[in-house]
Parts: C-alpha cells; sequence; structure tokens
C-alpha cells in the first residue's frame, strides 16, 4: 500500500491508496484512500478502468458521513472540471455525477465531508 500526503490549502491530507484493478463482479475498477480522519474509501466505476468516458462512480465510506463535494483536479494542469453531482444511494454510499475527466493523466477526486473530514482519491485516467 502506498501512502502519500499533500497540502490543500492550510490541511494536510494524508492518503493511503489501495490497488487498482479489476474484481470479479462487474469488471469495475476500484481505487481505495483513507480520510484524514481515518474513513475507508472506495471508488469504483462500472468498466475495468476509468477513463475520458468515465462520467460516474460510486463513493462508499465507512463509516458514512454528509459528503457535501467530491471535486474533479488535474494537478499536473493546475485546474479541476465542471462540478459533480452527488446522488445518495442509502447506507455509506453515494453516487458521482457528471464527471468529466475531459483528458487523460492523472487526476484527483477531492472528497469534502461536512464534519470538516476530507480525502484526495488519485487516479489514473486512461483515453
Amino acid at each position: 500500500m502506498q501512502v502519500l500526503s499533500k497540502t490543500i490549502g492550510s490541511v494536510l491530507v494524508v492518503i493511503c491508496l489501495g490497488i487498482v484493478g479489476a474484481s470479479a463482479q462487474g469488471h469495475a475498477a476500484l481505487i481505495t484512500a483513507t480520510s484524514q480522519h481515518s474513513r475507508a474509501l472506495q471508488l469504483s466505476v462500472e468498466s475495468n478502468a476509468v477513463t475520458t468516458a468515465t462520467n460516474s462512480a460510486t463513493l462508499c465510506s465507512a463509516p458514512g458521513g454528509d459528503v457535501l463535494e467530491a471535486k474533479l483536479w488535474m494537478p499536473s494542469m493546475g485546474h479541476g472540471s465542471a462540478p459533480t453531482q452527488l446522488v445518495p444511494l442509502g447506507g455509506d454510499c453515494l453516487r458521482i455525477d457528471h464527471i468529466s475527466f475531459f483528458m487523460p493523466g492523472a487526476w484527483e477526486i477531492r472528497v469534502r465531508y461536512a464534519d470538516g473530514d476530507g480525502a484526495v482519491i488519485a487516479l489514473e485516467v486512461q483515453e
């Protein structure tokens, strides 16, 4: 497992990146991370990779919490993408809609919770 730290504004975010790969159920890409307050996050998409065609993803966190924002950010370019829409799915999961990874490369999904917790989910977007 790879541990990364990054300063976003005045907040130091420490994340643990898990393995990205295909699962046996539905061939979904799965990316894991850990929030500042030790929430375990899992991001999944329906295909076996995150691509420029990906337009939604499922985010689950344990313990759950009120997610205020899932912001798309491309660090190498210093900009983000259009705002996403969050759709509660029940339990500790929600769907992130209106994802627009308009170019391949390294992207982040910056998750912000109502209680001040946050996480950065790093992912590689393919063509």
